[in-house]
């Protein structure tokens, strides 16, 4: 209960002492006589019952630190008791309802719900008097709302993680199978999914397998931290996705699309930008186009897929740019010229992106 709540809502907590309906004798009461709640509330404050039960609030004294990505103890803690004191008029309480034909559906993403909706639903609903009338007169057409199944196909799916690949200390490869009875999606080169990491945290991220390999989705995640612009959802995936999760997911869709019949392709990644490249890379092999893929990145200690890309079939095609092997890529010289029919596609940071539009405007590349 917060600001100033009656805290009534901790009388059935979980984390709390038991308290009001606790006993079966009390539950019978109080549904068969609810004009003597009052009185069962005031008898639970005097024995001091719904109270917050301290051996369980542990999860109130610990939070992320979200540099290390572990548990520490918190700097603060908000224990805010029952006020006992607090005289409530049911009558100034603004309440809403979301029944079952207006639920959000069962899906672990989120969605919003209409709280004035709500709200004109709760004005709407009978008294219990008119409730238990109708229910007499056996009047039950539109006396509970229908269930309502949800439109279209549900947002998310289930896939299981399958193989976890730390290629180092902040990019993780993480390797997608379908759930039991199920099948993965098909997708194009460049596509990303949406996952699912908690109900705080949905999170895009490209594909960087191949697209003709029906049984796996390749995921490769950097973790970001807080002082690198990181939001906590890359650094919960490191933390806790492990070999057997079951993962929720999205189809695929194609926002960086591939010209598959381009008269030659320029693959420029930056650090963890190689991922949707990886996936075009792989497709234009398969069609036998012609393409080059450079990756930049710090070093090959921090490159993530780099052993991947050795023993790709394409690898006399990859051309790696490490900074600290002196080898960093000269993107003036890279781009060549612009010719008909070719495309360039390129991904990583803002700064990195920007280099490479700047030097291919000064080369001719038309917008």
């Amino acid at each position: 209960a917060g600001g100033g709540m009656c805290g009534r809502c901790m009388k059935t907590c979980p984390w709390n002492l038991e308290g009001l309906l606790a006993d079966s004798a009390w539950r019978w009461l109080a549904m068969n006589l609810p004009s003597q709640a009052p009185t069962l509330a005031r008898l639970d404050d005097h024995w001091g019952r719904g109270r917050i039960n301290p051996v369980k609030t542990w999860w109130w004294d610990i939070e992320l630190d979200r540099s290390s990505g572990g548990y520490v103890l918190a700097r603060q803690t908000h224990r805010r008791g029952l006020n006992v004191g607090l005289k409530v008029d049911p009558a100034g309480q603004t309440l809403a309802v979301y029944p079952a034909d207006r639920m959000p559906a069962p899906y672990p993403v989120r969605q919003p719900v209409d709280r004035e909706e709500g709200i004109a639903r709760y004005q709407a609903l009978l008294s219990p008097q008119d409730y238990r009338a109708r229910l007499a007169r056996g009047q039950t057409d539109g006396l509970a709302p229908p269930f309502r199944m949800p439109d279209g196909e549900p947002p998310v799916f289930p896939v299981v993680l399958q193989r976890r690949t730390d290629m180092t200390p902040d990019v993780v490869k993480f390797e997608l199978v379908a759930a039991p009875g199920g099948t993965l999606p098909t997708f194009e080169a460049g596509a990303p999914v949406d996952v699912v990491i908690a109900p705080e945290y949905n999170r895009s991220y490209s594909l960087a397998g191949d697209p003709a390999d029906a049984r796996t989705w390749v995921l490769g995640v950097q973790r970001e931290l807080p002082q690198r612009g990181g939001r906590g959802g890359s650094a919960l995936m490191h933390r806790a996705f492990r070999e057997g999760r079951v993962v929720f997911v999205s189809r695929p869709s194609n926002l960086f699309p591939l010209h598959e019949d381009a008269a030659h392709s320029l693959l420029l990644a930056g650090g963890i930008g190689v991922t949707p490249l990886l996936t075009m890379a792989h497709r234009l092999h398969r069609l036998g186009r012609p393409f080059e893929l450079h990756y930049s990145a710090a070093s090959r200690g921090s490159a993530g897929f780099v052993a991947d890309i050795e023993a790709a079939p394409w690898r006399a095609q990859a051309h790696l740019h490490f900074k600290d092997e002196g080898r960093r890529a000269d993107l003036s010289r890279l781009v060549p010229p612009h010719a008909p029919g070719w495309h360039l596609y390129t991904c990583g940071s803002a700064r990195y992106m920007d280099a490479v539009f700047a030097a291919a405007q000064a080369r001719g590349w038309p917008d």
